[in-house]
C-alpha cells in the first residue's frame, strides 16, 4: 500500500485559505500547489474538491475543473450539489448534452430544486430539444409558480417548438403581473402581427428565434454579461437591476437566488446575501442547498 503523502504547511494554508478576497495571481498559484500535490496523491478528496471548486468559481476554467468535478461524482454519484457543480462547468465549457444529464440527475436526487429544473431547461433549451425544456420549465414552475423569468422561458421555448398559441396564454399570464414586461409584449405582439399577413408572421417568427437565442430581461441580459466578463462590476450591475426587479416581483424566487448567489459568491457580500437566502429557504424549506 502507497503511504500517504504529508500535508505540508503550504498546502494545508492553501487548503484554509479565503478565496473570496485573495489576490488572483495568489489564487492561479495555489491551483498549480493543489494540482502539483494530486499528481503524487491523487486519492485525496479535500484538495481535490477545493481545486474545483477554486477553477470553477474563482479562477473561471470550467475547462480544467471538469476532469475533477468528474472524478468528485465518481466518488459520490448521490450528491447533488456535485452534480450541479459539474452541470455548470461542462456548459460553461461548452458541452452542453452532458450537462443536461447533469442537470437531470440534480433534479433527480432533489426533486424540490426548481432552480435545476429551469438550469436544465435552459440547457435543453440551448441545443434546441424544446419538448424537454418545457417539461423542465413547467418542473421548475410547480417549485415556483410565480417565476416571471421560468414563465418567460417556457413561453419562448413553447414559441420555437410551434405551440404559439399556448406560449402566447404563457406571456399574458407574465403581462397580468408585469403589464410592462417588454419580451413578453413581443411575444404577444407577434402573436398577433401573425394574424394579419403572412410576411408579417415571417418577421414575428424572426424576432421569437431571436427571443429563444437572447437573455430574458434587462436583469438576465445584465447576469449572462456579467459572468462573461468576470468582473466586480459587471456582477454589481447585475445585482442592482435583480435587486430593481424583485421590488416588482418580490416572489420571483428564481431572480432571488440569482441575487443571493451573487452577493454572496461573487460580490462576497454576506450582509447583502443573509435577507435573500432567508427568503429562499423560507419558500423553499426542503432544500438543503439553499440552507447551507
Amino acid at each position: 500500500m502507497k503511504p500517504e503523502v504529508p500535508v505540508t504547511p503550504l498546502l494545508a494554508g492553501v487548503l484554509e485559505r479565503d478565496y473570496k478576497t485573495v489576490d488572483l495571481l495568489v489564487a492561479f498559484e495555489d491551483a498549480r500547489i493543489l494540482e502539483d500535490y494530486l499528481r503524487l496523491e491523487s486519492d485525496n478528496r479535500k484538495v481535490r474538491k477545493r481545486l474545483a471548486l477554486l477553477l470553477l468559481e474563482r479562477l473561471g476554467d470550467a475547462a480544467r475543473a471538469v476532469p475533477h468535478l468528474e472524478k468528485i461524482v465518481e466518488d459520490a454519484p448521490e450528491s447533488a450539489g456535485w452534480h450541479y457543480c459539474l452541470a455548470m462547468a461542462l456548459r460553461e465549457s461548452g458541452t452542453l448534452d452532458e450537462a443536461a444529464e447533469h442537470f437531470a440527475t440534480v433534479v433527480r436526487l432533489q426533486p424540490e430544486n426548481g432552480w435545476a429544473f429551469y438550469e436544465l431547461g435552459n440547457t435543453l433549451s440551448a441545443v434546441g430539444r424544446f419538448p424537454e425544456a418545457v417539461v423542465a420549465y413547467r418542473s421548475a414552475l410547480e417549485n415556483n409558480e410565480t417565476a416571471t423569468a421560468v414563465r418567460l422561458a417556457l413561453a419562448k421555448v413553447l414559441w420555437a417548438s410551434g405551440s404559439k398559441g399556448e406560449a402566447v396564454e404563457v406571456a399574458n399570464i407574465v403581462l397580468q403581473g408585469d403589464p410592462t414586461n417588454e419580451e413578453a409584449l413581443q411575444l404577444a405582439g407577434a402573436s398577433r402581427a401573425s394574424a394579419v399577413s403572412q410576411n408579417t408572421a415571417r418577421e414575428s417568427r424572426g424576432r421569437s428565434a431571436l427571443l429563444v437565442s437572447k437573455p430574458l430581461d434587462a436583469s438576465d441580459r445584465a447576469i449572462i454579461e456579467a459572468y462573461r466578463l468576470k468582473t466586480p462590476a459587471a456582477f454589481q450591475r447585475a445585482a442592482s437591476l435583480l435587486d430593481t426587479s424583485l421590488r416588482r416581483l418580490p416572489n420571483d424566487i428564481v431572480k432571488r437566488k440569482a441575487l443571493a448567489f451573487i452577493y454572496l459568491e461573487k460580490l462576497h457580500s454576506a450582509h447583502d446575501a443573509i435577507p435573500h437566502l432567508l427568503s429562499i429557504v423560507g419558500k423553499a424549506p426542503k432544500d438543503g442547498a439553499w440552507w447551507e
